[in-house]
């Protein structure tokens, strides 16, 4: 059976040692306060190229948000949150080369997972407590 592709990526990022043992990935939520993580799906063309057998190759791409503490003048804070997604890019690279790579059940497989921009600050909050840094990444994968 199909799992969702969704669903496979929030197991993937949890099992994330970056993001601790308590983390929780939410799935298009991110909470107001410091320490939430979320994975929203992008919009895109999902089928990238059909082949005769009726196989296709396939992508989806998502961003991947923090919810950090955040500085307007300790650049030290807002350093370490872009350092966590330097780290984290690291660590889907070494699983690439692993091919540690997030399952997607039957008639599925998944061929990479690639980060394609770096870690940035999204926005802050009004009081300027907290910022949303993201990262925008892709799945690639073969479905039958």
């Amino acid at each position: 059976m199909k799992k969702p592709i969704i669903e496979a990526l929030k197991e993937y990022f949890e099992s994330c040692p970056l993001l601790g043992d308590l983390a929780t990935v939410n799935v298009d939520f991110l909470d107001k306060d410091a320490g939430s993580y979320s994975i929203e799906e992008s919009p895109t063309t999902p089928v990238v190229r059909r082949f005769i057998d009726g196989s296709k190759e396939c992508q989806y791409l998502f961003v991947f948000a923090s919810r950090s503490f955040y500085a307007t003048e300790a650049n030290k804070q807002n350093i370490s949150n872009l350092h966590l997604f330097e780290r984290l890019t690291d660590w889907i690279e070494e699983n690439n080369r692993q091919d540690k790579l997030p399952e997607l059940g039957d008639d599925r497989e998944t061929e990479s997972l690639v980060v394609t921009t770096s870690g940035y600050l999204f926005g802050a909050s009004d009081n300027r407590r907290h910022a949303r840094y993201q990262i925008q990444c892709k799945l690639t994968y073969k479905e039958k």
